[in-house]
């Protein structure tokens, strides 16, 4: 791709004479301004443009003269695809106050599939080397959305600036509220910010900027490698993966058809592929959406590529296949308005040899068959209910569409004003009415749908009561605490479920504290029962002190605070073994942490960060054998010797500290990540047998020969990088083959290429 810099100097004049030095503080709105700047041909042009019809439109009408226009039939400029369709752009993001947050170069392309065809159509923004040093936007571009281990997730790849889709003209929020009903659950969902966008300085209306997936996404967010990254979408398309990827889905799916999942052993297979809570809730949140340009359209699951399944590894990393939600714009009364809100989209989800569009066999194969195993169905309806009861319930979904509805009202009438849909603002206000009108039918009519689907019996009122400070209840597939949507009073709780249908209830004591005793119900000391349901049902569970967990000195007051934080107790000065234990991944950067005594407790950690800290005894992490990615980058550590412990490592970061000896290493033979960059290292011998490093940066140290490198053949595959640069090599020839694959190791050294000719 050659690049050329017309955009860029177009970009820097147009920030400099047009937008002044403050755009943000100019456009008195209470959304963020998005400024997209790019030569107008990228855009406009006949032959070229992205925005218009074009040469590919008038071509096709040529071919095609009788034909209609409809869906994605015809060719268009607008209609391209792939990077030979990719525009290069300079994107500016300011906050409301004025703020410039971010502003670099990009590349952008037509986003989406029948809104393509409208005046004001997606965009999709990416973040390259090829435009710009910074070769990803790294800012909190969506406040509170963070990564799968908790810390913010503040830097992307791609970004889309949607249209609201099929929602476009009507209430400009749809998928965006939708999906934030359910981004506490366990399937994706993208991060949504409304934003007004400005198009080469004109005024281009309310966009909703969203994340995208991709091989990124999951890199991004779950620290999967891009390479293992596999997603598919819809029936049949590959998006990140290959062709056996794709089979191994397909392969699950005719397992699923072709035999009884009534039986235990054929479950326990599909549970072994399958996220099971994750497929549940992904489809109970479209059933009650009422989304029928669905299954068999806007569906995407997604999988770390591994070797079968993988048990007790971090989340997301089991190789199992998971849902992500996006596109949900035909719910909620998109198409029928209140009508929608008694469809029998269960029945849809099941039907069999449904139409082409949206619900064919292959689409619902997998939910109609799974729902004949009992213990399946069970669960299935349980989850309803439990979102019925909390996360569904009519004023906590009223509540997220007033918030939404008070956030855009200031902006639509400019928008009107631009595009004319909406017709008034009082249009506006009626279809966001609608919303509210159908949240409140709906979840009056999903209680009869499945009662009727599932031939139940009458609805019982369950009461959980607790001591929160002692403990909480979990029932089914919910933790009920403050934190769950819908959730008023954790320590007496209500909720409805169906006769007929056991409840699992599950006491979890809080650390310090023990389970004693059920009181109601069938009773027992067993923290976990399954409590069959005939009438209404008050369940109360005992906790007392447990005098038998050990009390854990903290003594460093910086970590007493973050270990604080990340258990949700600010200020807390009392930390018990248990407490600790209950933590599997714990982000402790910029924290002024100088020692981590107590953190050896901390037993069930898979993943730790204690990045820039003052840290000089690390001693007390050779307890945490379960870790598998560690980064102590920029402490004053100079011995590592407690790592020779941390045999399941796969990710380790030593970047920046004083270590001379790195013999403790040799006993990490899982170590597919190694980064020693910035230490006082000479001598790579205890690398040798690390067959798995993939990842490796050595830069600046004292290293004079890489003898220790020859034959770690996963260093040369795709995807593979290695940092040389910064130290006194003079022999390159262990690494000679790498040179030869240079297109697909990121190989960098200060020499470069001459050191290989010598």
């Amino acid at each position: 791709m050659v690049r050329t810099r017309k955009v860029i100097i177009f970009s820097l004049i147009f920030m400099l004479f047009f937008l002044g030095g403050s755009v943000g503080a100019q456009d008195d709105s209470n959304l963020p301004q998005v400024y997209l700047t790019t030569d107008p041909d990228n855009l406009f042009d006949y032959h070229r443009g992205i925005y218009t019809p074009g040469i590919h439109f008038d071509q096709w009408r040529k071919e095609n003269p009788g034909l209609s226009l409809i869906y994605q039939n015809h060719d268009a400029n607008y209609n391209m695809k792939g990077q030979d369709w990719e525009r290069e752009a300079h994107v500016a993001f300011y906050e409301p106050d004025g703020t410039l947050a971010f502003a670099q170069n990009i590349g952008i392309r037509i986003h989406g599939g029948w809104t393509r065809t409208y005046d004001r159509k997606s965009l999709r923004l990416y973040a390259r080397k090829e435009y710009d040093e910074a070769s990803s936007i790294k800012y909190d571009v969506f406040p509170g959305l963070t990564k799968r281990d908790g810390t913010p997730l503040q830097e992307f790849k791609r970004l889309i600036l949607r249209n609201s889709g099929n929602d476009n003209g009507i209430t400009l929020f749809r998928d965006g509220l939708l999906q934030s009903l359910v981004s506490h659950l366990s399937f994706e969902t993208q991060g949504f910010r409304p934003v007004n966008l400005y198009l080469n300085d004109e005024y281009w209306g309310i966009y909703n900027l969203r994340e995208n997936y991709d091989d990124f996404y999951f890199n991004l967010k779950y620290d999967i490698p891009r390479e293992d990254v596999v997603l598919l979408s819809n029936t049949a398309e590959i998006e990140e993966g290959t062709l056996a990827d794709y089979r191994e889905f397909e392969a699950l799916r005719r397992y699923v058809n072709q035999n009884d999942l009534s039986l235990d052993k054929h479950y326990q297979y599909v549970e072994s592929k399958l996220d099971i809570d994750n497929f549940i809730q992904y489809y109970m949140s479209n059933i009650y959406f009422v989304n029928t340009d669905w299954p068999g359209n806007n569906i995407s699951y997604w999988r770390k590529r591994t070797e079968g399944f993988v048990p007790d590894v971090t989340y997301g990393h089991d190789g199992r296949w998971r849902y992500a939600l996006y596109d949900t714009d035909f719910g909620f009364g998109l198409r029928n308005g209140l009508e929608d809100a008694t469809h029998k989209t269960l029945d849809f989800a099941t039907q069999r040899k449904g139409p082409v569009w949206p619900n064919p066999d292959v689409s619902t194969v997998m939910l109609r068959n799974l729902l004949k195993n009992e213990t399946f169905r069970n669960r299935f309806i349980n989850t309803f209910a439990d979102n019925l009861n909390t996360s569904f319930k009519p004023q906590r979904v009223i509540a997220e569409i007033n918030k939404m509805e008070e956030l855009f009202a200031p902006e639509i009438e400019r928008h009107i004003k631009r595009w004319g849909k909406p017709a008034s603002l009082e249009e506006w206000r009626s279809n966001v009415e609608l919303l509210k009108e159908f949240a409140e039918k709906r979840h009056t009519y999903m209680w009869e749908h499945l009662k009727e689907f599932f031939a139940l019996e009458d609805t019982v009122q369950v009461t959980l009561n607790t001591n929160s400070q002692m403990g909480t209840i979990k029932i089914n597939s919910m933790e009920i605490t403050k934190d769950i949507p819908g959730v008023d009073n954790p320590n007496k709780w209500t909720g409805t479920y169906f006769k007929g249908v056991p409840i699992e209830v599950t006491a979890l004591p809080k650390p310090g504290y023990k389970f004693v005793a059920w009181v109601g119900g069938q009773g027992g000391s067993n923290p976990t029962i399954t409590q069959e349901l005939q009438d209404d049902l008050q369940l109360t569970a005992v906790f007392l002190r447990d005098e038998n967990d050990l009390e854990v000195n903290i003594p460093d007051p910086g970590l007493r605070a973050a270990l604080g934080e990340a258990l949700g107790q600010e200020e807390k000065e009392t930390f018990y073994a248990s407490e600790l234990a209950s933590l599997k991944e714990l982000n402790l950067r910029d924290k002024g942490i100088k020692n981590i005594s107590g953190l050896e407790y901390a037993v069930n950690l898979v993943d730790l960060n204690l990045r820039n800290n003052k840290i000089v005894d690390i001693g007390p992490l050779a307890k945490l054998v379960k870790l598998e990615k560690l980064t102590i980058r920029e402490n004053k550590i100079e011995d590592i010797s407690p790592l020779a412990e941390l045999t399941k490592l796969k990710d380790l970061s030593i970047h920046s500290n004083k270590v001379q000896d790195i013999t403790p290493l040799e006993n990490l033979q899982e170590l597919e990540i190694l980064t020693l960059r910035g230490n006082e290292i000479s001598n790579l011998s205890p690398l040798k047998g690390l067959r798995e490093l993939r990842d490796l940066n050595i830069r600046d140290n004292q290293i004079t020969s890489l003898e220790a490198l020859r034959g770690l053949e996963k260093l040369q595959g795709k995807g593979s990088r290695l940092h040389l640069d910064g130290n006194s090599i003079t022999d390159y020839s262990p690494v000679a083959s790498y040179y030869e694959l240079i297109e697909d190791v990121d190989f960098v050294l200060t020499q470069g290429k001459e050191a290989f000719d010598e």
